[in-house]
């Protein structure tokens, strides 16, 4: 006799100001759940700002999860000891770890939820629920490393993107709303325009 199994995996999404999270409850290793992220256009989201922060609690508290439940986050420790993200820029300023954290017990970031969901370092192996983002307002993403501007063009195009287009009063408001939120407001960026000749 042949017996179907069904498992229900939750998927729940939070529009945000910044864009969308959508949490999932089926736990994954933490490689496995990036790449289920990148499998549906998005990231394992990155915790960049108080307002962010704010954002993913208040999705897991609506579902339940906000005081027994690690998840995942995007962040894991290089080879130099520099805590990353999964486009090897290393994680801005707000970095809420746990009081003692990393405490070296593992090479990728979680949210503890033994600690008020502070930040802590934890094996990569172990399989837990994640969230997933494309955290910026208007879809943009920032890239923390300084390059040229040939060299950010590339690094843009290898994410399926391009440096982002100064059109309106609207995006133009957008990308500065996205680096205040990164502690960039005072740092000069790339934006896409170059001269061809008088133009």
């Amino acid at each position: 006799m042949k017996m179907l199994v069904i498992t229900t995996v939750l998927i729940l999404l939070y529009e945000t100001a910044f864009g969308s999270l959508v949490l999932h409850s089926m736990p994954l290793s933490h490689d496995a759940a990036q790449a289920s992220c990148e499998a549906n256009g998005m990231s394992l989201v990155v915790d960049s700002s108080l307002d962010v922060h704010g954002a993913i609690l208040s999705l897991l508290n609506s579902n339940g999860l906000l005081y027994n439940t690690d998840i995942w986050i995007n962040g894991e420790q290089d080879s130099s000891g520099t805590w990353i993200d999964n486009n090897g820029n290393a994680l801005g300023p707000f970095q809420p770890w746990q009081q003692g954290q990393p405490s070296g017990s593992g090479a990728c970031l979680q949210l503890w939820a033994d600690e008020e969901h502070e930040w802590d370092d934890t094996p990569c192996s172990v399989t837990k629920p994640y969230v997933c983002g494309y955290v910026s307002p208007f879809g943009f993403q920032l890239f923390h490393d300084s390059k040229s501007q040939r060299d950010a063009q590339a690094t843009c195009e290898a994410n399926g993107m391009t440096l982002a287009i100064d059109t309106s009063r609207h995006t133009h408001a957008a990308i500065l709303s996205l680096l205040d939120y990164n502690g960039y407001g005072s740092t000069d960026v790339w934006i896409n325009s170059n001269q061809d000749g008088g133009k």
